[in-house]
């Protein structure tokens, strides 16, 4: 968001530096969510390989675990995208209130959607957290992600719980 006094919008240069701290801003914020995204897409991968040993019936969970992925994935690209646009429309604003009013204006939107949006990513990567393994070596941290705890979490169907078949009247 632009903020301006009357005297940076009378010196062109403390004005085309403000202009150029917001962008800087900007690319900030995007390489923030490629990063992120990047961490993501390492998540993901990990949950695919993991989901040799997955039960047929229990697929559905992997599934809809996947699907948040997916989901966030998108969200992280309209993220970029709009702040992106952010950044063209910089271009765009000259030293008059009128144009700054605009810009202000598509920065207030864009930083709610790109708010809600990252709440709503964060939501996703905090419910995988609690089915990852983490071990400690010499420089680094690998991390495994617990596919039979997803399964065993969301799963419906406990151990040690009758069935009983409506339609046929037997006991499971």
């Amino acid at each position: 968001m632009i903020i301006l006094t009357k005297e940076i919008l009378d010196n062109n240069e403390i004005f085309s530096n403000a202009l150029k701290n917001e962008k800087t801003f900007f690319n900030n914020n995007i390489e923030h969510q490629k990063a992120l995204k990047n961490i993501f897409l390492d998540y993901m991968q990990k949950l695919v390989d993991c989901t040799d040993n997955v039960d047929l019936k229990d697929a559905d969970i992997v599934i809809n675990f996947l699907n948040d992925f997916k989901n966030s994935l998108e969200l992280f690209n309209t993220n970029i995208n709009l702040l992106n646009s952010l950044i063209a429309s910089l271009d765009n604003v000259t030293s008059d209130f009128e144009t700054i009013n605009i810009f202000n204006t598509t920065f207030m939107k864009t930083n709610e959607t790109v708010s809600k949006n990252t709440l709503q990513i964060e939501k996703v990567l905090g419910s995988i957290i609690p089915y990852l393994n983490f071990t400690f070596q010499e420089n680094s941290i690998n991390t495994v992600i617990n596919v039979e705890s997803i399964v065993q979490a969301n799963s419906t169907i406990i151990e040690n719980t009758l069935i009983i078949s409506e339609q046929r009247g037997k006991v499971f």
